[in-house]
């Protein structure tokens, strides 16, 4: 099967004049005419680039969460550090209190 643009040169060429419909739907019908397609080319290409930013930018926020939620977390020791010094200055703050009001 050939395009219709191939098939009417063909026909031309062969038949010495130019292909009417119903040429045209003969040859539709023996099967010697690939029918065109009904999505252009240009809405093709539209479709690979907007599927192409939307999976770069899937795979960006993907990527932003994983490092979100699988960020290393801090040492034992600098969490103890933290907490402790935390604790006690809850500690001096209970005793001035306790000291002030008594």
């Amino acid at each position: 099967m050939i395009r219709k643009k191939e098939w009417e040169k063909s026909f031309k060429n062969v038949n010495g004049r130019e292909p009417n419909e119903e040429d045209y739907e003969k040859a539709l019908s023996l099967g010697l005419v690939r029918e065109e397609s009904s999505v252009p080319n240009s809405n093709k290409k539209t479709v690979l680039v907007l599927g192409t930013v939307i999976v770069s930018l899937l795979i960006f926020a993907i990527g932003i969460l994983l490092t979100i939620f699988f960020y290393p977390s801090p040492k034992s020791s600098q969490a103890s550090f933290a907490s402790s010094t935390s604790q006690s200055s809850k500690k001096r703050k209970g005793v001035y209190r306790y000291w002030f009001f008594n």
